[in-house]
C-alpha cells in the first residue's frame, strides 16, 4: 500500500483515499518507513517532519517537560490545541486502519476465506489482523495525546 505524507500537517494520506484537498507538499514515503514512524510512535517517539536529506520524516523521543518554568496557555488555545490534537489523532486511527485494511486485501483474505483456500497459518494471521483492527477501533481518540495504539501484528 502506499502512503502520502504531508510535512505541513505531519499526516498521512493512503494513495487508496480519494482526498478532495490533499496538501501541497505531499509527498510518497517508502512502506518501511510508514511502518517505522507508526510503530515508533505508538512507543512513544514523536514523528518529525523534514528530518533526512531526501526530506523524510523521522523519529524523535518526546522532549522531557520543563520543571523550572510551565508554560502559560489561555483556555482558548488549550482547547484548540485539545481539539487539533484529537483530530491527529483520528487522522492517525484512519491511517492505521486504512493500512490493516489495505494490508488483509493485498492477500485477498476475506476472499480466500470464502472460497476455503486459506491455510491454517494465514487463517491465524487473518485474524491476528482483524483482532488489531477491533483494538484500533476501541481506540478513544479524545484521550489524545495520551492513547496507547495496539501493537501491529507481525507482517
Amino acid at each position: 500500500m502506499t502512503m502520502r505524507y504531508s510535512p505541513s500537517l505531519n499526516g498521512f494520506y493512503p494513495e487508496n483515499n480519494d482526498y478532495p484537498n490533499l496538501p501541497k507538499d505531499v509527498m510518497i514515503i517508502p512502506d518501511e518507513l510508514y511502518l517505522e514512524l507508526l510503530n515508533g510512535q505508538a512507543a512513544g517517539k514523536v514523528i518529525t517532519p523534514h528530518a533526512n536529506k531526501k526530506g523524510y520524516p523521522f523519529l524523535t523521543a518526546q522532549p522531557e517537560p520543563s520543571s523550572s518554568i510551565a508554560p502559560v496557555t489561555r483556555p482558548a488555545d488549550t482547547a484548540a490545541q485539545s481539539d487539533a490534537t484529537e483530530k491527529e489523532a483520528e487522522q492517525m486511527k484512519s491511517s492505521l486502519r486504512s493500512y490493516a485494511n489495505g494490508f488483509i486485501n493485498e492477500r485477498q483474505w476475506p476472499s480466500r476465506l470464502a472460497l476455503g483456500r486459506l491455510s491454517e497459518e494465514e487463517k491465524a494471521a487473518f485474524n491476528s489482523w482483524l483482532d488489531y483492527l477491533d483494538a484500533l477501533e476501541s481506540v478513544d481518540t479524545s484521550s489524545a495525546p495520551e492513547i496507547s495504539w495496539p501493537a501491529q501484528p507481525v507482517e
